[in-house]
Parts: structure tokens; C-alpha cells; sequence
């Protein structure tokens, strides 16, 4: 249709012309709600099913959907739980696919870059995910599908050296700068050594800002060991999340294309 992105939907094997669809739905409040309506909120970018099976090998009753996209212009994930009870189809009717817990997973940083690789076994109780942020190398984490929000369950696999880093010695963040229109709020991402802090009342701190917004290309808060040597010298390094780019979805792209493409532009001045 003419949504700003991707709807999730759902239909019989077999069926797969669009008057078979249904939205996926979430079956824990009074009225049924599309789980990813394709409006603006959040973006779908793929989805991976799985089928965990119990201790004695027999099939469990549940089955869950990960789902990838974006929201509040940053890369998200995302554990569905499926009702089955409620998602029930015969051949006089079909149910929308009822989700009973949708769970986005949340991390102790507020600038990061996260996604999922190749989970090649459906039937595992976890999935593996990857992460890295503006402080944090690149690692791999598993994640128990049952109880995704306890952080304490989650297992680093591997995690990327870097020699002579000491990620305490760092920090960041994510605001917004609003743009000369006056209703843009563009998201930026902040890196920067923790003594800066301190040198605040000192004057201007220098700072590096760097920005993209072609092609609907995002520009993740993920970590580079090239910024160090900047990062040492006390230098703010800045991510400007600027339009043209994907950061927030189909829309971002489009505000900053052809007679509009000044937006890129005007986005990074302001910032």
C-alpha cells in the first residue's frame, strides 16, 4: 500500500495472495493492535522465526518471531511471543496472528548498534545477537527467548579486543538538536573521553562532527578504534543523524531528496 514502511502481516501456507493477509496483532489489550502497522512510529526491516524445542527434545508449544527495524531512529530488536490459543485457523476462518509479549531489548547504553546474524538453528531456546556501541568493540551475546529482559541471563560469547582500550575511560549518549524548521528533532551521537566532563568550565571543547544523509543509508553509533587518538586528546566526536539518510525510516529518507535535498545539508549546519 501507500505506508511509509513495512507492515508485518500473515497468512495460510498456500494462501499467499494479498486479500489472504493479517496483520500480526498483539493480544494483550482490550483491541486487537498491529504489532508493525507500517506507519512512522517504527520500521521492519526482517524477521526470523523460531521453534525452540524442551529438555526431552519434543517440540515446544510456543514459538517465537524476532523481528529487526527501527525506532526512535536508532536499530532495535525485538522477541515476539505467539499465542497459540488465540491464533487458531480453520478453514472457515482465520484468526490474525495473536503476539502475547512483544519484547524490545534494551541495553545499558543509549548510542549503539545492534542486529542478528545467522541464528542457524530454529530450535535453540536463545538467539545470538550482535552488538557494539560508540564505547563498546563488537560482541556477540546470547539471548534466552523466554526471558529476553534478564540481563543477567544474557552471555557475552566473544567480544573484540582492542589492545591498550579502556572502555571506563569513555562515554556516550544519544540527544536531539532541533532544525531550523522549528518540528525536526535530529538524533546525535555523542563519544567522548570522561575527563572532558570535568574540563567543561574551562571554554569550547573541540569537537569532530561527522554526518551522512544520502541514499537512505544510516549511520550507526557503533565502534571504531580510529576515533581513539582523537578521543584521547580530549575531542568530542559527534554523529549527526541528518535526513536523506534510513535512521528514521522511509520518511527520513524521503524529506531529503531531490528538490528537498537541502535538508541534508541544513540538518548538519544545525547541528
Amino acid at each position: 500500500g501507500n505506508l511509509p514502511n513495512l507492515s508485518l502481516k500473515s497468512c495460510r501456507v498456500g494462501e499467499v495472495g494479498m486479500e489472504h493477509w493479517k496483520d500480526i496483532v498483539s493480544s494483550d489489550t482490550d483491541m486487537p493492535i498491529p504489532v508493525f502497522d507500517g506507519g512512522h512510529r517504527r520500521s521492519l526491516d526482517g524477521v526470523t522465526v523460531f521453534n525452540p524445542t524442551t529438555e526431552d527434545a519434543s517440540p515446544s508449544p510456543l514459538a517465537y518471531a524476532v523481528v529487526t527495524g527501527r525506532e526512535g531512529g536508532m536499530p532495535r530488536v525485538w522477541v515476539l511471543e505467539f499465542d497459540e490459543e488465540q491464533s487458531i485457523s480453520t478453514k472457515e476462518a482465520v484468526n490474525p496472528l495473536a503476539v502475547s509479549r512483544m519484547t524490545r531489548l534494551e541495553f545499558d547504553e543509549t548510542a549503539y548498534d545492534v542486529g542478528i546474524g545467522g541464528n542457524r538453528d530454529p530450535s535453540l531456546p536463545y538467539i545470538v545477537i550482535s552488538y557494539d556501541s560508540l564505547v563498546t568493540p563488537p560482541s556477540h551475546i546470547a539471548i534466552p527467548l523466554s526471558n529476553p529482559v534478564d540481563l543477567d541471563a544474557r552471555r557475552v560469547l566473544k567480544e573484540k579486543e582492542v589492545p591498550g582500550y579502556d572502555k571506563e575511560s569513555y562515554a556516550c549518549e544519544r540527544t536531539t538538536v532541533r532544525s531550523r524548521d522549528g518540528k525536526t528533532e535530529i538524533p546525535v551521537s555523542l563519544v567522548y573521553h570522561r575527563d572532558v566532563l570535568q574540563e567543561r568550565s574551562n571554554g569550547p571543547i573541540p569537537t569532530h562532527l561527522f554526518g551522512y544523509g544520502s541514499y537512505g543509508a544510516s549511520i550507526e553509533a557503533s565502534f571504531r578504534s580510529t576515533r581513539l587518538p582523537l578521543l584521547k586528546r580530549k575531542v568530542v566526536y559527534a554523529l549527526a543523524h541528518v535526513r536523506g539518510g534510513g535512521e528514521m525510516g522511509r520518511p527520513w529518507y524521503d524529506e531529503a531528496k531531490y528538490l528537498t535535498k537541502k535538508n541534508t545539508f541544513n540538518d548538519f549546519v544545525d547541528v
